[in-house]
Protein backbone atom coordinates (compact mmCIF):
# COMPACT_ATOMS: atom_id res chain seq x y z
CA UNK A 1 0.00 0.00 0.00
CA UNK A 2 1.33 3.40 -0.99
CA UNK A 3 0.22 6.29 1.18
CA UNK A 4 0.72 9.99 0.57
CA UNK A 5 -1.40 11.73 3.13
CA UNK A 6 -0.95 14.70 5.44
CA UNK A 7 -3.13 13.97 8.43
CA UNK A 8 -1.13 16.08 10.84
CA UNK A 9 -1.81 19.55 9.45
CA UNK A 10 -5.51 19.35 8.73
CA UNK A 11 -6.91 20.93 11.90
CA UNK A 12 -4.75 23.36 13.85
CA UNK A 13 -5.03 23.33 17.65
CA UNK A 14 -7.18 20.17 17.57
CA UNK A 15 -6.19 16.57 18.15
CA UNK A 16 -4.30 15.34 15.10
CA UNK A 17 -5.06 11.99 13.47
CA UNK A 18 -1.36 11.30 13.02
CA UNK A 19 0.59 8.72 11.08
CA UNK A 20 0.65 6.28 14.03
CA UNK A 21 -3.16 6.17 14.23
CA UNK A 22 -3.35 5.82 10.44
CA UNK A 23 -0.86 2.94 10.45
CA UNK A 24 -2.71 1.21 13.32
CA UNK A 25 -5.99 1.57 11.44
CA UNK A 26 -4.43 -0.01 8.32
CA UNK A 27 -3.13 -2.91 10.40
CA UNK A 28 -6.61 -3.41 11.90
CA UNK A 29 -8.34 -3.57 8.51
CA UNK A 30 -5.70 -5.24 6.33
CA UNK A 31 -7.51 -8.61 6.21
CA UNK A 32 -10.81 -7.14 5.01
CA UNK A 33 -11.77 -6.94 1.31
CA UNK A 34 -10.57 -3.81 -0.51
CA UNK A 35 -14.06 -2.33 -0.90
CA UNK A 36 -14.66 -2.67 2.85
CA UNK A 37 -11.23 -1.16 3.59
CA UNK A 38 -12.08 1.77 1.31
CA UNK A 39 -15.35 2.42 3.11
CA UNK A 40 -13.74 2.17 6.56
CA UNK A 41 -10.97 4.60 5.57
CA UNK A 42 -13.49 7.03 4.11
CA UNK A 43 -15.75 6.85 7.17
CA UNK A 44 -12.86 7.29 9.64
CA UNK A 45 -11.42 10.29 7.80
CA UNK A 46 -14.85 11.94 7.50
CA UNK A 47 -15.51 11.29 11.19
CA UNK A 48 -12.14 12.75 12.18
CA UNK A 49 -12.53 15.75 9.84
CA UNK A 50 -15.92 16.64 11.28
CA UNK A 51 -17.28 19.96 9.98
CA UNK A 52 -13.89 21.13 8.69
CA UNK A 53 -13.29 21.43 4.94
CA UNK A 54 -10.61 19.25 3.43
CA UNK A 55 -7.54 21.40 2.82
CA UNK A 56 -4.97 18.72 1.92
CA UNK A 57 -4.94 16.15 -0.86
CA UNK A 58 -5.11 12.52 0.21
CA UNK A 59 -4.09 9.46 -1.76
CA UNK A 60 -4.28 5.89 -0.49
CA UNK A 61 -3.44 3.08 -2.90
CA UNK A 62 -3.59 -0.61 -2.19
CA UNK A 63 -2.55 -3.69 -4.08
CA UNK A 64 -2.68 -7.41 -3.48
CA UNK A 65 0.33 -9.67 -3.92
CA UNK A 66 -0.46 -13.24 -4.80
Amino acid sequence: MVITINLVGQRPNILKFGSRNFKDMLIDIHTKPFEEQKQILKDKILEWRGDYNQIDDMLVMGFRLS
